[in-house]
């Protein structure tokens, strides 16, 4: 989403995050924006909702959305990251993200951006207090997810109790065909 209120908007990034029962171990994966899903999203929210569960072996429980603000903020509440050994802020990861046109490469370098602030927190271990970030969230989302077994089991962050996966535009043709119905 953009920042500027004067441009339509815009799915930059789609990302599905799932955890396991015991909320132990988390499975995030990206998905590329193709047109069909830039248009589901723009016009047919519920259509895309379904379309990512056509991905996925489980079903959306809840959806939010963070805009490139928002995203920003977190990198800079990190303190930065290091991608390929350069210090990055929120404004510069995402620029880094954006500034290719394949769909593919971006979401591989939402991969990268990813990992590194996985990697971030986990070198902060203690010293980030992830429930002074809770007030940040709207209270549909604390009421829809498990906020306290969450932060019992994930933090301080592990990377191994994390996998990141990126699906490619191949796993995603079929949507083409929803996306033309649906118009």
């Amino acid at each position: 989403n953009t920042d500027a209120a004067s441009e339509p908007t815009k799915l930059d990034s789609l990302w599905t995050i799932s955890f396991t029962g015991k909320y132990d171990r988390v499975l995030l994966t990206g998905v590329p924006v193709t047109p069909a899903l830039e248009y589901q999203f723009v016009d047919a929210p519920k259509s895309l909702t379904q379309s990512i569960e056509g991905l996925m072996p489980s079903s959306i429980d809840a959806e939010f959305i963070l805009n490139r603000k928002q995203f920003s903020w977190l990198i800079d509440e990190l303190g930065g990251i290091n991608i390929a050994g350069v210090k990055q802020n929120g404004t510069s990861a995402i620029d880094y993200i954006t500034n290719h046109k394949d769909v593919n490469t971006r979401t591989a370098r939402q991969t990268k951006v990813i990992q590194a602030m996985v990697s971030r927190a986990e070198l902060l271990e203690n010293s980030l207090e992830i429930n002074k970030y809770f007030k940040h969230l709207r209270p549909e989302v604390t009421a829809m997810i498990d906020l306290t077994s969450i932060a019992k089991n994930i933090f301080p962050i592990n990377s191994e109790s994390i996998d990141i996966a990126t699906l490619t535009t191949n796993n995603l043709t079929y949507l083409d065909d929803i996306a033309h119905t649906s118009e």
